[in-house]
This record gives structure tokens, sequence and C-alpha cells, in this order.
């Protein structure tokens, strides 16, 4: 086996981190979200299907050769990165390994902030957003404002164009990329970052105190969070035909079903039952990504109306829904029975 360049503290600490990011619910949801550090031969990077929030439980990093990532890159070949794999595993590296191989410092968290996600799908939200880089640039922290790009090459070829010396890049309609030279200092940059974007939301989101119930092969909650997510789905009925983020497509289907008769439904939001309908059998996969949309729309103005929303368009959705790198996350989640 290769000799790692990372030491077991390292490791330790990477994964100790990005156990505690990844239990956030704010932060990270399901399988989204990924981190890595790197040496001056390696990187370290989450597996694709793999937890942020399982780190600390089982090993879910591999290691790649960094050079041939960052070539992988330079010849615009993403397949590449599956090759650049060093031996000693059977997992596929993260789908934005790219991207944290050519950013030059040594730790990289990637992940789907729904402060941020909330203010970025709006079109209001995208017109005040060089105000809000300004504060972030006034706390230290050099931002990028990137528009929406599909995850993996794509996104990291978007992330390259930003000005040298960026340590954070606001993702239109996806999330958040902080870089920092050591997981320290990394931590510190997020905790300044998540003081600046904070957003209260309409009400509290609280998962446990939902009343829940089972119907037919159909689990059913309900609570004052879910009457919130209602109320916002009836003064924005359009957004019921909107995909806000590519784990929205990915996890949950294009838009938000209106009932269990839809075609292929798994999940529903009834607003005149004020009740979130889950196929029980998916509820494990799907109730991470859920959770991100009932947090990303109690955070959307409450004067706002669905033709202020920026959804992404029919052909991003589409390049999402059969592409391999999630065709292969969907297989990892239903081989651990979610």
């Amino acid at each position: 086996m290769t000799q790692t360049p990372f030491s077991e503290a390292e490791r330790a600490n990477l994964a100790k981190r990005s156990a505690r990011w990844g239990n956030d619910l704010d932060l990270v949801q399901g399988q989204g979200g990924n981190t890595s550090i790197k040496s001056d031969t390696v990187l370290l990077v989450k597996a694709s299907g793999k937890r942020l929030g399982d780190a600390c439980d089982e090993d879910i990093f591999v290691e790649c050769a960094l050079e041939a990532c960052q070539a992988a890159f330079a010849a615009a070949d993403e397949a590449a990165a599956g090759r650049a794999v060093l031996p000693g595993t059977t997992l596929r590296p993260s789908i934005e390994t790219l991207m944290h191989a050519i950013l030059p410092e040594r730790a990289v968290f990637h992940f789907h902030c729904v402060n941020t996600i909330a203010h970025t799908v709006t079109t209001d939200g995208m017109a005040a957003a060089p105000g809000l880089v300004a504060r972030l640039d006034a706390v230290g922290l050099k931002t990028a404002l990137t528009g929406y790009a599909k995850p993996g090459l794509p996104l990291a070829q978007a992330m390259h164009a930003a000005p040298s010396g960026t340590s954070v890049w606001l993702l239109a309609n996806h999330g958040v990329v902080i870089q920092a030279p050591d997981l320290a200092t990394l931590d510190a940059r997020l905790a300044r970052f998540l003081d600046v974007v904070r957003r209260a939301p309409a009400g509290p989101v609280e998962p446990g105190a939902r009343s829940r119930s089972e119907d037919a092969g159909w689990t059913l909650l309900s609570g004052p969070d879910v009457s919130l997510l209602c109320a916002g789905l009836a003064r924005m009925p359009g957004l019921r035909q909107m995909t806000l983020y590519p784990d929205h497509a990915v996890i949950l289907g294009p838009g938000i079903p209106g009932g269990p008769e839809a075609e292929g439904a798994t999940w529903y939001v009834d607003t005149d039952r004020a009740v979130i309908g889950v196929r029980t059998d998916r509820a494990a996969a799907l109730m991470p990504m859920i959770e991100c949309l009932i947090r990303v729309v109690l955070r959307l103005p409450e004067d706002l109306t669905d033709t202020d929303l920026r959804a992404l368009g029919p052909d991003d959705v589409t390049s999402l829904l059969n592409w391999d790198a999630e065709v292969y996350r969907q297989a990892m989640l239903r081989a651990q029975g979610a």
C-alpha cells in the first residue's frame, strides 16, 4: 500500500471537524458537502456517496494523486479524477475533487449553506450580493460571487476564474466553498462567514417537535415549521414547478409534488392538510433534502412572490438527473438501505 503523507493526528483532525460540520443541517444535508486536505503530492478528499457526519465513525476519505487531478482539470477530463485514486480503496472521490485539487490552500470545505442558498435564489438577493461580498471582505474574507455552474468540472472552471487570493466562493443556487492554509484557520473563517450571512428563519425548524404518523407506506409529518413551508408554497405556487439547487433535483427530483398521486412521487407537500408525506422506505434518503428545503423556504422574504425566484433552468436540471456521478451516489444510498 502507498505510504500516506498524512499523520493519524491530521486525519483525526479532519474527521472530527468534518463530522461536526456535517451534522449541522444548516450547512450539510445527506451526502452533500465535502472536505479535503492536501500535501505537496496527495489530496485527501471525501469519497462520493459518504456522509461528512459519519467521518468519526467510518473512513469516508480517499487519497488521490494531486498532480494527476490537476492535470485532469487542465485537460478538462473529469473522469480522470477517478483514475487518480491511490491504491487501497474501492471508493470513488467526491464529484468536486477537481475543485479541491486546484485550490492553492491546504484545507477546503464545500457546503450547502441554507442562508446563502436563500440569498442567491432570489433576484433581489443576487442584486444585493455585491453588498454581501463587501461585508465578507470587510471581515478579512476575500470573496468571489460565482454564477450557477454544474457541480464537478464546470464548477471548478468557474471558480478558477476568481481573483488570486480568494478564500470564499459564494455559489449561486448551490452553496459555498472556503479554503484556508490549515483546518484551524478554516474553522475560524467559517465562523466569521456564518456571522455575516446568518438569516433568521420565519420560525424555528424543529424536526423533533413534529407530529409523525404512518399511512399505507407513507410517513406523514406536521408541525409549525411544516405549516410555514406550506404557507410559503401557498404564497408562491410557482415554486412547485421549480428546482432551486442541484441536490433538490438529484435527491428529491424536479419540483415539489402536491400529493402521493403525482407520477413517481416519493414525497410531497400537501398545503391543504399542512403535511409533508414521505414514502417510508425512502425516508432516510429523502428527509435530509426535505430539511434543506424547509430551511431555505423559511429564510425567503415573507413578501416574496414566485416571480422573484431564480430557479435552475430545464437544461440545468436535465444535466443533473442522469449524470453518471449522481447515478453512482444514488446507488450508494440504496446500498446503505436509505
